[in-house]
């Protein structure tokens, strides 16, 4: 709703009245200002006040990505991430090469001597195409937003390690640590990129076919562009060649530590493929590489009872 007279904008919504969120609009000083218009496009985030005459907002909403910031004083809470605010210093040493960021810290006061790891919020966008050839540096393309909108990740500084709850959120790490790594280490995981990609692939086998949003993530690796980032395994179909000959017959000359990367890759796949095969139902036997338990059952009632009819076992009974 638009009040005229006041020159105010109220959004029945959230039942708050909207602060814009744009240059002109908002003191570029504010810290709220700095960090989230360099996390998410600014016209897309919505400042929020109770009041008329306030200036100050009391809510960051971030519609597009679903995260929502709530004022206190000078803590800025979060509404998604229990016990969590938004940390003041948003530096990070590690992940040099990406350009959005929000990193969060515990709001919990204890005497504990359990320490809670800071998260970092890195949005699901897709990459741009690389420009210049020796930069570590990537470009998200901001005008498109995954499903999830975000990954989050727990900093777990004692063992030296980023931690997320899903797989796809352990590839879309260690893509992003692919396309900007470099040979040298960086201070927090104490390792290059390259290294820390293949450590995170390592988390991400599984014993079951890859969901859309993960495969197209490893696509991802072979591509420099992919701007579907949840296109149906049905739509790559007849054109496994084509995708995967990157790997192999780039346009860019590859060196050990990328191959190395992309046989890892190759692996996650035939592997995820070759046990989904292996536990997939079917009732052809012909078709399987493994009996069903009641198969199992009659082939041993058959085989022994062939040995008591031929005289080579006493009778004794048997329980399946």
């Amino acid at each position: 709703t638009i009040d005229l007279n006041s020159n105010e904008i109220h959004s029945n919504e959230h039942e708050k009245f909207l602060i814009p969120f744009i240059k002109n609009g908002f003191d570029q000083s504010n810290i709220f200002y700095s960090i989230f218009s360099q996390f998410e496009d600014e016209n897309y985030i919505l400042a929020l006040k109770d009041r008329e005459q306030d200036s100050e907002p009391v809510i960051i909403y971030l519609p597009r990505l679903n995260l929502k910031f709530k004022l206190e004083g000078r803590k800025i809470i979060s509404e998604n991430f229990k016990d969590y605010r938004l940390s003041l210093n948003q530096h990070i040493n590690t992940l040099l090469g990406v350009p959005q960021y929000l990193l969060i810290e515990p709001d919990i006061q204890c005497n504990d001597s359990i320490k809670f790891n800071r998260k970092i919020i890195i949005p699901y966008h897709p990459i741009k195409k690389e420009k210049a050839f020796f930069s570590s540096m990537i470009q998200f393309d901001s005008d498109k937003v995954g499903k999830p909108a975000y990954f989050s990740y727990e900093i777990d500084e004692n063992l030296k390690c980023l931690n997320s709850e899903t797989t796809a959120g352990s590839l879309y790490l260690a893509l992003l640590y692919f396309k900007t790594a470099t040979l040298d280490k960086d201070l927090l995981l104490e390792m290059n990129g390259y290294e820390t990609c293949a450590e995170i692939l390592k988390t991400c086998w599984q014993n079951c076919q890859y969901s859309d949003t993960e495969f197209n993530i490893i696509l991802k690796f072979f591509e420099n562009t992919c701007p579907d980032l949840e296109k149906p395994w049905s739509n790559y179909a007849g054109e496994e060649e084509e995708i995967f000959k990157n790997a192999t017959h780039g346009s860019n000359v590859h060196h050990r530590n990328t191959r190395a990367i992309f046989l890892r890759l190759i692996y996650l796949l035939l592997s995820s493929y070759q046990a989904d095969f292996l536990i997939k139902a079917d009732n052809r036997i012909d078709k399987r590489c493994r009996l069903s338990l009641e198969e199992e059952k009659n082939y041993y009632r058959l085989v022994i009872g062939n040995y008591i009819h031929l005289g080579y076992c006493s009778k004794q009974k048997i329980i399946f």
